[in-house]
């Protein structure tokens, strides 16, 4: 499947980096949004790493903000667009909650 995502220079090498955490200090239009969810995309859907088995495409991606609310309203909207036009268009939520979405 081709995910098509453009990032600038600075999001590449921000995306290419191994450490476990990703803190980005940037400005406003930086693309820190966007760079998050190409992450929690791709790191989702990942099933191997370094030739091993590591999932099977349902690997758990957390996107953290200081508030429920903060995080829904920064990253739920951009995250179900971008994934409207996968199949299968539902998620599994950590406590066993699906969520579906269709296109509009």
């Amino acid at each position: 499947m081709d995910l098509n995502f453009r990032l600038h220079p600075q999001q590449s090498q921000i995306y290419a980096s191994d450490a476990r955490f990703k803190v980005v200090a940037a400005g406003r239009r930086f693309g820190k949004t966007f760079l998050a969810k190409v992450g929690l995309i791709t790191e989702g859907m990942r099933t191997e790493m370094n030739g091993h088995d590591l999932c099977t495409g349902d690997c758990n991606v957390a996107y953290i903000a200081p508030t429920f609310k903060q995080a829904r309203q920064i990253m739920w909207g951009p995250l179900t667009y971008a994934l409207s036009e996968m199949k299968p268009s539902w998620l599994i939520l950590p406590l066993g909650q699906v969520v579906r979405w269709s296109r509009c």
